[in-house]
């Protein structure tokens, strides 16, 4: 094999090698007898009570320490019948089970209008530059609750998107690590969804240079799941709901928080897809041929 030749072969083996890594995302949702929709790139759980499993895998520059002792959160974002969801409407509960500790949610009583994550600061709750990107969600009304990953509870890596819906016997396999988050939406009212995302979050400081668009103790989402692997419930056959107004944003939310929502999202960081990723690799396998084919002719 000639040196050309040698190249051409290494640099594909270590394309098609980096490629594999990448196509894991950092952080990713499945679901236990889910399905995964091309259409809306997201893990549907079609049965009342469902296991979804948040997995966390470190790469690139995000390492097993800062997984570990991070906290990270699961957003869970009311979706209504053809996509618009009543203002200060009734639409029955939903139970959350994580670690142990479980909790009846009302509908909408204890959510919060707008984007997450979840703010500390009242009036903060709107989209901003920081937050999740709308994905044809939000603004809507959403809760979120906070998981923990530990050592002990590992779990082998793998791609949802091919492979979605037996997480639970991926268990105790090695390279990631996962916490569940259990939903029963047994009495949510007929015809609406829950919608999740997994993220852990970053406090603005506005250190540095000034920054008008900075926001002192905004709370931001730092890594997430791609939109490609969120995931959700399937609709809803169950309460009867007693709706308010269309929702069209600037209402008061509930929770103790004050929202101005309903305006569309411009932030929310761009997660390199495989594709992509593939894409550049090739791009750098064709700068390295392009160098060495000068290189010859010199």
């Amino acid at each position: 094999m000639n040196k050309i030749s040698t190249i051409t072969a290494t640099a594909a083996l270590t394309l098609g090698v980096s490629s594999a890594t990448n196509a894991v995302p950092n952080l990713q949702l499945d679901a236990q007898d889910g399905t995964y929709d091309g259409t809306t790139e997201t893990t549907v759980c079609a049965t009342a009570s469902c296991d979804f499993y948040a997995i966390a895998t470190p790469q690139g520059n995000v390492s097993e320490a800062e997984i570990l002792n991070n906290t990270y959160y699961v957003s869970i974002a009311l979706m209504g019948p053809g996509g618009s969801v009543d203002t200060g409407g009734s639409f029955g509960s939903f139970d959350v089970l994580v670690n142990g500790i479980s909790k009846t949610v009302l509908v909408t009583d204890n959510m919060v209008l707008g984007v997450p994550p979840l703010e500390t600061v009242l009036g903060l709750q709107d989209a901003d530059p920081g937050d999740l990107s709308t994905h044809s969600i939000f603004p809507t009304y959403f809760t979120q609750v906070a998981i923990d990953f530990i050592a002990t509870d590992t779990i082998a890596t793998y791609d949802v998107e091919p492979d979605a819906g037996s997480p639970a016997s991926k268990v105790a396999g090695t390279g990631s690590f996962y916490d569940i988050v259990q939903i029963d939406t047994t009495n949510l009212a007929e015809g609406y969804q829950l919608h999740l995302d997994l993220y852990n979050t970053e406090v603005a400081d506005c250190e540095g240079p000034g920054n008008p668009n900075c926001v002192i103790s905004d709370i931001d989402a730092d890594d997430f799941a791609p939109f490609s692997h969120d995931a959700e419930t399937g609709s809803t056959g169950g309460q009867s709901s007693t709706g308010g107004q269309s929702s069209t944003g600037g209402q008061t939310s509930t929770g103790g928080q004050t929202s101005t929502g309903g305006q569309t999202s411009t932030g929310g960081g761009n997660v390199a897809e495989p594709s992509i990723l593939a894409l550049l690799g090739f791009s750098m396998l064709g700068g390295l041929l392009f160098n060495r084919k000068h290189k010859i002719k010199g």
